[in-house]
């Protein structure tokens, strides 16, 4: 008698999923990336400021690569190292995401990008609450629950 519904991928690519909820978490603007499993946005202030800010919103302990001060933030939740070139050809001058390889991470620094992880599960968390306020809105009649492991 239960229904479960388990996406992942579709919801990285959903322009009010996995990335615009990232963003609101941060209570961050929204803008998208086209073609990109993640979005745009902006931030004045240090890497370690926004880290801090992911920490306090999200949990967990993000890891912070400081090549400068942040302005225009590409946000890929999950594992966005794969997206570091194209944050650096969008312009952006620092990539949030889950997690990426030490190797890719230490590339793109040297590269004048601020590199911000979160943890993967962290950067992908706070969809759960937005897929079940979508759902809420639109079955009203459905009781809905989420879980999510903290």
């Amino acid at each position: 008698g239960i229904s479960l519904y388990c996406a992942h991928t579709n919801l990285d690519f959903a322009p009010c999923g996995t990335a615009r909820a990232l963003c609101e978490a941060l209570e961050l603007p929204f803008a998208a990336w086209p073609e990109q499993p993640g979005c745009m946005t902006v931030f004045a202030g240090s890497p370690q400021a926004l880290g801090d800010r992911a920490a306090q919103r999200l949990g967990g302990q993000p890891r912070v690569w400081a090549a400068g001060p942040c302005k225009k933030i590409c946000l890929v939740p999950g594992s966005g190292g794969d997206y570091a070139q194209a944050a650096l050809d969008a312009g952006a001058d620092t990539l949030l995401t889950g997690e990426m390889k030490y190797h890719d991470a230490l590339y793109a620094y040297q590269r004048g990008l601020n590199i911000i992880t979160v943890g993967h599960d962290f950067s992908e968390r706070p969809v759960v609450a937005a897929m079940a306020r979508h759902l809420q809105n639109a079955w009203n009649h459905v009781e809905y629950q989420t879980y999510a492991e903290k």
